[in-house]
Protein backbone atom coordinates (compact mmCIF):
# COMPACT_ATOMS: atom_id res chain seq x y z
CA UNK A 1 0.00 0.00 0.00
CA UNK A 2 2.64 2.65 0.56
CA UNK A 3 4.69 1.35 -2.14
CA UNK A 4 1.60 2.07 -4.49
CA UNK A 5 1.05 5.96 -2.32
CA UNK A 6 4.82 6.14 -3.12
CA UNK A 7 4.63 5.63 -6.89
CA UNK A 8 1.52 7.75 -7.90
CA UNK A 9 3.24 11.03 -5.83
CA UNK A 10 6.33 10.50 -7.66
CA UNK A 11 4.08 10.11 -10.66
CA UNK A 12 2.28 13.57 -10.44
CA UNK A 13 5.20 14.86 -9.23
CA UNK A 14 6.65 14.05 -12.85
CA UNK A 15 3.94 15.47 -14.43
CA UNK A 16 3.78 18.53 -12.55
CA UNK A 17 7.86 19.10 -13.83
CA UNK A 18 6.95 18.35 -17.57
CA UNK A 19 4.18 21.04 -17.40
CA UNK A 20 6.52 23.29 -16.03
CA UNK A 21 9.29 22.90 -18.24
CA UNK A 22 7.30 22.52 -21.55
CA UNK A 23 7.23 25.85 -23.51
CA UNK A 24 4.62 28.12 -23.29
CA UNK A 25 2.27 28.50 -26.20
CA UNK A 26 -0.11 31.21 -26.85
CA UNK A 27 -3.10 29.28 -25.67
CA UNK A 28 -1.45 29.18 -22.53
CA UNK A 29 -1.48 32.83 -22.17
CA UNK A 30 -4.55 33.20 -23.43
CA UNK A 31 -6.36 31.52 -20.67
CA UNK A 32 -4.21 32.89 -18.49
CA UNK A 33 -4.44 36.33 -19.94
CA UNK A 34 -7.43 35.80 -21.48
CA UNK A 35 -6.01 37.32 -24.54
CA UNK A 36 -8.99 37.62 -27.08
CA UNK A 37 -7.07 39.47 -30.19
CA UNK A 38 -4.03 38.65 -31.94
CA UNK A 39 -1.11 38.53 -30.27
CA UNK A 40 2.99 38.37 -31.40
CA UNK A 41 4.85 37.05 -28.14
CA UNK A 42 8.26 36.67 -29.75
CA UNK A 43 10.42 39.37 -30.83
CA UNK A 44 14.04 39.97 -31.87
CA UNK A 45 15.80 42.83 -30.13
CA UNK A 46 14.55 46.22 -31.10
CA UNK A 47 11.22 45.17 -32.61
CA UNK A 48 8.39 45.12 -31.41
CA UNK A 49 5.26 43.05 -30.71
CA UNK A 50 1.41 43.47 -29.57
CA UNK A 51 -1.61 41.72 -27.80
CA UNK A 52 -5.22 42.90 -29.06
CA UNK A 53 -8.10 42.71 -26.95
CA UNK A 54 -6.74 41.21 -23.45
CA UNK A 55 -9.03 41.88 -20.59
CA UNK A 56 -7.47 42.66 -17.06
CA UNK A 57 -9.77 42.69 -14.44
CA UNK A 58 -10.37 45.39 -11.59
CA UNK A 59 -9.72 49.30 -11.65
CA UNK A 60 -8.11 50.75 -15.41
CA UNK A 61 -4.40 50.14 -15.80
CA UNK A 62 -1.35 52.73 -17.10
CA UNK A 63 1.96 52.17 -17.92
CA UNK A 64 4.09 52.01 -15.36
CA UNK A 65 7.01 54.72 -15.17
CA UNK A 66 10.69 52.83 -15.62
CA UNK A 67 13.93 54.20 -16.19
CA UNK A 68 13.96 53.77 -20.28
CA UNK A 69 17.68 53.17 -20.17
CA UNK A 70 17.52 50.23 -17.77
CA UNK A 71 14.38 48.63 -18.82
CA UNK A 72 14.77 45.39 -21.26
CA UNK A 73 11.72 46.42 -22.76
CA UNK A 74 9.20 49.02 -23.23
CA UNK A 75 5.40 48.85 -23.06
CA UNK A 76 2.13 51.14 -24.53
CA UNK A 77 -0.82 51.01 -24.06
CA UNK A 78 -2.76 51.75 -27.69
CA UNK A 79 -6.42 51.44 -26.84
CA UNK A 80 -8.28 50.76 -23.72
CA UNK A 81 -12.26 49.58 -24.38
CA UNK A 82 -14.42 49.09 -21.53
CA UNK A 83 -15.66 45.18 -20.39
CA UNK A 84 -18.22 45.13 -18.02
CA UNK A 85 -16.77 45.47 -14.64
CA UNK A 86 -13.36 45.36 -16.44
CA UNK A 87 -11.39 46.68 -19.21
CA UNK A 88 -9.79 45.24 -22.72
CA UNK A 89 -6.21 46.59 -23.73
CA UNK A 90 -4.24 46.98 -27.07
CA UNK A 91 -0.86 46.81 -25.74
CA UNK A 92 2.35 47.19 -27.84
CA UNK A 93 5.76 45.97 -27.09
CA UNK A 94 9.54 46.97 -27.48
CA UNK A 95 11.96 44.40 -26.82
CA UNK A 96 15.32 45.79 -25.28
CA UNK A 97 17.23 43.14 -24.16
CA UNK A 98 16.90 39.71 -25.14
CA UNK A 99 14.70 36.93 -22.43
CA UNK A 100 12.09 36.43 -21.02
CA UNK A 101 9.48 39.37 -19.78
CA UNK A 102 6.64 39.70 -17.99
CA UNK A 103 4.48 42.87 -19.71
CA UNK A 104 2.24 42.92 -16.58
CA UNK A 105 5.07 44.07 -14.48
CA UNK A 106 4.78 47.25 -16.45
CA UNK A 107 1.84 47.93 -16.06
CA UNK A 108 0.17 50.04 -13.03
CA UNK A 109 -3.21 51.12 -11.88
CA UNK A 110 -4.28 54.50 -12.37
CA UNK A 111 -6.27 54.48 -8.73
CA UNK A 112 -2.85 53.47 -7.46
CA UNK A 113 -4.53 49.76 -6.33
CA UNK A 114 -2.07 46.62 -6.31
CA UNK A 115 -1.47 44.99 -9.59
CA UNK A 116 -0.84 41.28 -7.99
CA UNK A 117 -3.63 39.84 -9.04
CA UNK A 118 -3.03 40.81 -12.76
CA UNK A 119 -1.90 36.98 -14.74
CA UNK A 120 1.31 37.49 -16.58
CA UNK A 121 1.93 37.79 -19.71
CA UNK A 122 4.99 36.33 -20.87
CA UNK A 123 7.22 37.31 -24.15
CA UNK A 124 10.47 36.51 -25.52
CA UNK A 125 13.17 38.82 -26.73
CA UNK A 126 15.28 36.97 -29.10
CA UNK A 127 19.55 38.34 -30.00
CA UNK A 128 20.28 38.62 -33.46
CA UNK A 129 23.78 38.27 -32.58
CA UNK A 130 25.99 35.55 -32.02
CA UNK A 131 26.13 33.56 -28.57
CA UNK A 132 29.41 34.91 -28.26
CA UNK A 133 29.09 37.97 -29.01
CA UNK A 134 27.67 40.82 -26.86
CA UNK A 135 27.85 44.19 -28.64
CA UNK A 136 27.55 45.00 -32.66
CA UNK A 137 31.04 45.31 -34.07
CA UNK A 138 32.35 47.81 -34.32
CA UNK A 139 31.98 50.20 -37.64
CA UNK A 140 34.72 50.68 -40.20
CA UNK A 141 36.18 54.18 -39.87
CA UNK A 142 34.56 56.59 -42.81
CA UNK A 143 36.72 59.07 -45.03
CA UNK A 144 35.17 61.76 -43.33
CA UNK A 145 36.62 59.99 -39.83
CA UNK A 146 40.00 59.72 -41.47
CA UNK A 147 40.17 63.43 -42.32
CA UNK A 148 39.03 64.62 -38.60
CA UNK A 149 35.40 65.17 -38.68
CA UNK A 150 32.80 66.64 -39.91
CA UNK A 151 34.27 69.84 -38.18
CA UNK A 152 37.41 69.68 -39.93
CA UNK A 153 35.92 68.64 -43.40
CA UNK A 154 33.86 72.15 -43.28
CA UNK A 155 37.05 74.46 -42.28
CA UNK A 156 38.67 72.50 -45.58
CA UNK A 157 35.33 73.23 -47.25
CA UNK A 158 35.78 77.13 -46.36
CA UNK A 159 39.52 77.57 -47.40
CA UNK A 160 38.60 76.28 -50.88
CA UNK A 161 35.67 77.98 -51.01
CA UNK A 162 37.95 81.23 -50.07
CA UNK A 163 40.81 80.38 -52.45
CA UNK A 164 38.84 79.72 -55.72
CA UNK A 165 36.85 83.12 -55.12
CA UNK A 166 40.13 85.10 -54.97
CA UNK A 167 41.18 83.49 -57.72
CA UNK A 168 38.38 83.93 -59.50
CA UNK A 169 38.67 87.80 -58.24
CA UNK A 170 42.51 88.67 -58.85
CA UNK A 171 42.65 86.63 -62.02
CA UNK A 172 40.00 87.85 -63.81
CA UNK A 173 41.24 91.13 -63.10
CA UNK A 174 44.63 90.59 -64.42
CA UNK A 175 42.84 89.03 -67.54
CA UNK A 176 40.31 92.58 -67.70
CA UNK A 177 43.33 94.71 -67.33
CA UNK A 178 45.50 92.61 -70.37
CA UNK A 179 42.42 93.00 -72.39
CA UNK A 180 42.05 96.39 -71.94
CA UNK A 181 46.05 96.89 -72.33
CA UNK A 182 45.73 95.13 -75.50
CA UNK A 183 42.49 97.42 -76.78
CA UNK A 184 44.26 100.17 -76.08
CA UNK A 185 47.81 98.95 -77.91
CA UNK A 186 46.25 97.49 -80.90
CA UNK A 187 43.60 100.06 -81.54
CA UNK A 188 45.05 103.75 -81.62
CA UNK A 189 43.73 107.32 -82.14
CA UNK A 190 44.21 106.92 -86.28
CA UNK A 191 42.47 103.15 -86.28
CA UNK A 192 39.29 104.72 -84.05
CA UNK A 193 39.34 107.61 -86.82
CA UNK A 194 39.63 105.25 -90.29
CA UNK A 195 36.37 102.84 -88.13
CA UNK A 196 34.52 106.27 -88.07
CA UNK A 197 34.93 107.11 -91.18
CA UNK A 198 34.80 103.79 -93.35
CA UNK A 199 31.65 103.32 -91.11
CA UNK A 200 30.19 106.94 -92.47
CA UNK A 201 31.13 106.12 -96.22
CA UNK A 202 29.37 102.68 -96.16
CA UNK A 203 26.12 103.44 -94.83
CA UNK A 204 25.85 107.24 -95.35
CA UNK A 205 25.20 108.19 -91.40
CA UNK A 206 26.43 108.05 -88.12
CA UNK A 207 24.81 108.08 -84.74
CA UNK A 208 24.40 111.58 -82.53
CA UNK A 209 27.41 109.51 -80.13
CA UNK A 210 29.65 108.51 -83.43
CA UNK A 211 29.51 111.88 -84.67
CA UNK A 212 30.43 113.64 -81.64
CA UNK A 213 33.15 110.86 -81.10
CA UNK A 214 34.68 111.67 -84.87
CA UNK A 215 33.83 115.25 -84.86
CA UNK A 216 36.44 115.10 -81.46
CA UNK A 217 38.93 112.79 -83.01
CA UNK A 218 39.39 114.56 -86.26
CA UNK A 219 40.15 117.95 -84.27
CA UNK A 220 42.47 116.66 -81.94
CA UNK A 221 44.14 114.59 -85.22
CA UNK A 222 44.59 118.07 -86.96
CA UNK A 223 45.49 120.23 -83.82
CA UNK A 224 48.22 117.64 -83.77
CA UNK A 225 49.54 117.77 -87.10
CA UNK A 226 49.20 121.44 -87.42
CA UNK A 227 51.20 121.79 -83.66
CA UNK A 228 47.84 123.75 -81.87
CA UNK A 229 48.04 121.69 -79.14
CA UNK A 230 49.04 124.36 -77.14
CA UNK A 231 46.03 126.69 -77.90
CA UNK A 232 42.50 126.72 -76.38
CA UNK A 233 40.20 124.20 -78.77
CA UNK A 234 38.38 127.36 -80.08
CA UNK A 235 41.28 128.73 -80.66
CA UNK A 236 42.60 125.82 -82.45
CA UNK A 237 39.45 125.40 -84.20
CA UNK A 238 39.59 128.95 -85.63
CA UNK A 239 42.81 128.76 -86.87
CA UNK A 240 41.86 124.72 -88.20
CA UNK A 241 39.25 126.22 -90.72
CA UNK A 242 41.47 128.59 -92.59
CA UNK A 243 43.56 125.88 -93.25
CA UNK A 244 44.12 124.33 -96.78
CA UNK A 245 43.51 120.62 -96.57
CA UNK A 246 41.70 120.66 -92.76
CA UNK A 247 39.46 123.77 -93.38
CA UNK A 248 37.07 121.94 -95.83
CA UNK A 249 37.20 118.93 -93.77
CA UNK A 250 36.02 120.67 -90.23
CA UNK A 251 33.24 123.36 -92.35
CA UNK A 252 32.00 120.01 -93.87
CA UNK A 253 31.50 118.39 -90.88
CA UNK A 254 29.92 121.07 -88.63
CA UNK A 255 27.29 121.52 -91.53
CA UNK A 256 26.46 117.73 -91.78
CA UNK A 257 26.56 117.29 -88.01
CA UNK A 258 24.67 120.61 -87.16
CA UNK A 259 22.95 121.77 -90.19
CA UNK A 260 19.59 121.49 -90.70
CA UNK A 261 19.97 119.32 -94.12
CA UNK A 262 21.74 116.30 -93.59
CA UNK A 263 23.55 115.16 -97.06
CA UNK A 264 23.30 112.34 -98.86
CA UNK A 265 25.36 109.76 -98.73
CA UNK A 266 27.74 110.79 -102.33
CA UNK A 267 28.35 113.74 -100.69
CA UNK A 268 29.42 112.35 -97.32
CA UNK A 269 32.37 110.20 -99.10
CA UNK A 270 33.16 113.67 -101.10
CA UNK A 271 34.14 114.90 -97.91
CA UNK A 272 35.16 112.66 -96.09
CA UNK A 273 37.27 110.56 -98.79
CA UNK A 274 40.22 112.99 -98.80
CA UNK A 275 40.27 111.95 -94.44
CA UNK A 276 40.00 108.46 -95.71
CA UNK A 277 43.32 108.56 -97.63
CA UNK A 278 45.21 110.37 -95.41
CA UNK A 279 44.51 108.42 -92.58
CA UNK A 280 45.38 105.41 -94.59
CA UNK A 281 48.77 107.01 -95.38
CA UNK A 282 49.10 107.61 -92.05
CA UNK A 283 48.81 103.79 -91.03
CA UNK A 284 51.29 102.77 -93.56
CA UNK A 285 53.82 105.19 -92.64
CA UNK A 286 54.40 103.75 -89.05
CA UNK A 287 54.49 100.08 -90.61
CA UNK A 288 56.53 101.11 -93.16
CA UNK A 289 59.02 103.36 -90.99
CA UNK A 290 59.42 99.95 -88.43
CA UNK A 291 60.17 97.84 -91.38
CA UNK A 292 63.13 100.15 -92.70
CA UNK A 293 64.33 100.53 -89.42
CA UNK A 294 64.66 96.79 -88.92
CA UNK A 295 66.11 96.30 -92.24
CA UNK A 296 68.58 99.11 -91.58
CA UNK A 297 69.35 97.23 -88.17
CA UNK A 298 69.93 94.11 -90.03
CA UNK A 299 71.93 95.37 -92.71
CA UNK A 300 74.40 97.24 -90.19
CA UNK A 301 76.58 94.86 -89.02
CA UNK A 302 77.79 93.51 -92.38
CA UNK A 303 77.66 96.95 -93.24
CA UNK A 304 80.34 97.68 -90.72
CA UNK A 305 82.48 94.63 -91.84
CA UNK A 306 82.86 95.58 -95.03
Amino acid sequence: MRNRCCQRLASVTMLLVLFAARPICADDLAAAAKIEGDSQLEVSVGMSGFVKQVVFSGSELTVREVDPRRSPIAVRIDEVYPHGDDFRYDLTFFGLEPGTHNLTEYLARKDAGSVEDLPPILITVKSILPADQFAPSTPEVGLVARIGGYYMVMILAIIVWVAGLLAILFWGRRKSEAIAGTAKVEVSEVDQIRMLVDRAMQSGELSAEQKADLDMRVLNFWRSRRDLSGLAVADSLVALKHDEQAGPLLQGLEKWFYGRSAPNRDQIVALLNPMSELVAREIRSPAKSAADASNSTTALPHGEAS
